[in-house]
């Protein structure tokens, strides 16, 4: 279940920052104020930042990602 919530979060986060995107695009065309925009872009960028690290984290806590270190071997 966390999963498919995480999945919606990221696809409307995906969502806002494609759209803020264009939105940014078409303020710069006809010379309008940027900042909305590039805040709302920065807001989802953040937003899908922040869930992958915290995925990140918890497969580390779970072990999931081991690294193991093997000697050189000679050439």
């Amino acid at each position: 279940m966390r999963s498919a919530v995480e999945f919606c979060i990221c696809g409307i986060a995906l969502f806002v920052a494609v759209v803020s995107g264009l939105y940014l695009a078409i303020a710069l065309g006809f010379g309008e104020p940027i900042w909305e925009p590039l805040a709302t872009m920065a807001v989802a960028i953040g937003a899908m930042g922040l869930l992958g690290l915290l995925r990140t984290d918890e497969d580390l806590e779970q072990g999931l990602h081991s690294v193991v270190v093997e000697p050189d071997s000679p050439h």
